[in-house]
């Protein structure tokens, strides 16, 4: 689901509790090529000072990564889910290793910006990056920059979202672990 298509309920289960701020301004975003919104407890300031090291929807990629820092990484893992009719269950990790890698998720992360030379797409990368890292080593590393670089580079003619589509998993502590090509599924331990 496309940033901009969410309802507040959508925005809360895929980014936390600040996600309908996160939503508001994307869309604001996407709507004026510009947004205005300062988001409750921060200065002007340190809104510009986001826009200018993150991009335009810097203040939503901020928001994003203090929303990570909130993941309970991976406690539910192997747990049922309501949803799992969605995805590709995994039982265990040996379930996935060996397995190809998906041209899907590979398309998606060089989307997201994952090899790119652009300073403030880099310095998301990075930011995430290290948040994920603390949260759940090089996995969440990974998870964290893409989702934050899909948001990091939305406009009114772009707007990734593989990576942040994964987000509800992620936020409900489920391992996002890769993706099936064959049933077009996120595949989920």
């Amino acid at each position: 689901m496309k940033v901009t298509e969410m309802t507040e309920r959508d925005a809360i289960e895929h980014f936390g509790q600040r996600g309908p701020e996160i939503v508001k301004l994307s869309r604001e975003l996407v709507a004026r090529g510009q947004t205005s919104y300062v988001p409750r407890g921060m200065e002007l300031g340190k809104s510009l000072a986001l826009k200018d090291r993150y991009g335009a929807n810097g203040v939503a990629v901020y928001l994003l990564m203090n929303a990570w820092r909130e993941v309970p990484w991976r406690v539910n893992e192997g747990k049922p889910s309501n949803k799992d009719s969605e995805v590709v269950r995994l039982s265990s990790w040996s379930e996935l290793a060996g397995q190809e890698d998906s041209q899907t998720w590979t398309n998606a992360l060089k989307i997201a910006g994952i090899q790119t030379t652009d300073r403030r797409l880099y310095r998301v990368w990075q930011d995430a990056g290290a948040i994920g890292f603390e949260i759940g080593s090089h996995n969440a590393k990974l998870l964290a920059s893409a989702s934050c670089g899909e948001l990091a580079q939305l406009s009114s003619e772009n707007e990734p979202h593989f990576f942040i589509d994964m987000m509800p998993w992620i936020i409900k502590g489920y391992w996002v672990c890769g993706w099936d090509d064959e049933n077009n599924r996120l595949k989920v331990l």
